[in-house]
């Protein structure tokens, strides 16, 4: 059965059609099964949140998270937050052509159509597998308790009372001791160069 699926997959990516679509550009439609590989590595990843932890979160992560701070630390905003609208307009742009081109080429609509949606899911697949290898599978890494080795149960309603209060008592005896200036606003330790 898998070796039909992907015989069909294969077949429908490097036909040939009507359009000229020739071989080269037909294999980077094979990409598509990174998502199934990515879902793969993220449930084998939740299987087991001890290897998780030590392989992917104290072993690969801190490598590409060093490589992506060197690479994108020198800008003075961040980078998603100029991506993300950018890469939304282009895709409302992209989606926008394609369907105008299916409605005007009735010659090679189901082309352009199969097309389209094998270009989304390659896109799909391409950021589903980046975000699973970039940072996704620390989602499945072990918790806080379990690396420190700390005892979690619920607490009664009167332990968070009482540990409230304790932290208000220790944030106001803080606050006493932190630096004003002449208008009530807290200074920075060191002053301006400290913050």
């Amino acid at each position: 059965m898998t070796m039909l699926c992907y015989n069909s997959f294969v077949w429908l990516c490097s036909y040939d059609g009507m359009i000229g679509m020739n071989r080269k550009l037909s294999k980077k439609y094979l990409l598509i099964f990174l998502f199934p590989l990515g879902y793969i590595l993220n449930s084998l990843s939740r299987s087991n949140s001890q290897l998780t932890e030590k392989y992917y979160s104290r072993g690969i992560y801190p490598v590409i998270s060093w490589i992506m701070g060197n690479l994108t630390g020198w800008l003075p905003f961040s980078l998603a937050e100029v991506l993300l609208p950018v890469l939304t307009i282009l895709t409302v742009i992209s989606i926008a052509g394609w369907i105008i081109r299916i409605i005007r080429s009735k010659e090679y609509r189901w082309i352009i159509l199969r097309n389209g949606i094998l270009n989304i899911l390659l896109t799909a697949s391409l950021i589903y597998f980046i975000f699973i290898i970039g940072w996704g599978l620390n989602y499945n890494r072990q918790t806080l308790a379990d690396v420190l080795g700390l005892e979690v149960r619920p607490s009664s309603v009167s332990e968070l009372v009482e540990m409230t209060d304790e932290l208000l008592k220790t944030a106001n005896m803080l606050r006493e001791k932190v630096e004003e200036d002449d208008k009530g606003v807290m200074v920075p330790f060191g002053g301006e160069e400290g913050a």
